[in-house]
C-alpha cells in the first residue's frame, strides 16, 4: 500500500509541476502603442494594417492627453500574436494628410509591442 501512495504522490508532483510550465501568466495592464504629435492638433486619425489593407480607427474621445494619438492597442493582440506586422499611422488636418507614418508592431501570449517607429512627429 505504501508504494502505491509514494508512487501516486511523486506522479501528481511531476505532472503538476510540467503543467505550471506550460501556462502562460499575463499582466493585467492594456497597452497602447500612441504617438505624439507636436506643433498642431489632428482633426482625424487612424491606422492602416498593411497586410490586410484594414482601416484601424480610435475616436477622438480615445486620446487620452493632447497630442497623443493610439496607433494600435490590446484589442489587436490576439489577431497578430506570435507576430510581427507593418502598420501606417495616418494623421489629417483639414482633411489633408500631414502624417503618414510607418510602425512596426509585435505581439507575444499577451500584449502588443513596438518594434520600430517614431514615438514623436513634430508637423
Amino acid at each position: 500500500m505504501k508504494p502505491i501512495i509514494t508512487l501516486t504522490t511523486v506522479f501528481l508532483f511531476m505532472v503538476s509541476c510540467n503543467t505550471i510550465d506550460d501556462q502562460v501568466f499575463c499582466t493585467e495592464e492594456f497597452r497602447t502603442i500612441a504617438v505624439t504629435i507636436t506643433g498642431a492638433n489632428l482633426d482625424d486619425f487612424y491606422t492602416i494594417r498593411e497586410s490586410t489593407e484594414d482601416t484601424i480607427r480610435f475616436s477622438l474621445n480615445n486620446v487620452p492627453f493632447e497630442n497623443i494619438y493610439p496607433i494600435l492597442d490590446d484589442s489587436f493582440q490576439p489577431i497578430i500574436a506570435e507576430s510581427e506586422e507593418t502598420f501606417n499611422f495616418l494623421g489629417l488636418i483639414n482633411e489633408v494628410i500631414m502624417v503618414d507614418e510607418g510602425y512596426v508592431i509585435a505581439a507575444d501570449e499577451c500584449h502588443i509591442s513596438l518594434v520600430s517607429g517614431k514615438a514623436e512627429i513634430a508637423l
